[in-house]
């Protein structure tokens, strides 16, 4: 048997996570710094930023498309189910939660906007 002596350190406290809410007038100003960020930027990098934000929204709307038409149900002339699907509320949601993939690699890969320089 191993006869190793515990270990006397204090426990370690858990992270301290912190939520700081961002007052209006600082989110205004921090808009207006992107703004002007964004109005700042050189052409190149304006047209290849609005051509990434086109392709993410593109891709997340191919796979909301994708999502939908894998799931609907056919009927035959008699009124008979061919095929069974999912209900319309679970499409719907499956749906938007697909599309908002492409909001959030617009986010993710910096298409929306230019860096910010925090001026605290």
């Amino acid at each position: 048997m191993d006869q190793r002596t515990p270990s006397l350190a204090a426990p370690k406290s858990p992270q301290v996570v912190m939520f700081d809410a961002i007052m209006p007038a600082t989110m205004a100003v921090r808009a207006e710094e992107s703004g002007v960020n964004r109005a700042a930027l050189d052409p190149l990098t304006l047209v290849v930023l609005a051509v990434l934000g086109g392709a993410f929204v593109a891709f997340g709307a191919v796979f909301a498309t994708t999502v939908t038409a894998g799931s609907a149900a056919i009927t035959s002339a008699d009124g008979g189910a061919l095929s069974a699907g999912l209900p319309y509320g679970i499409v719907r949601l499956l749906t938007g939660l697909a599309f908002c993939l492409g909001l959030v690699l617009v986010v993710v890969g910096g298409a929306n906007c230019s860096p910010v320089t925090s001026s605290s």
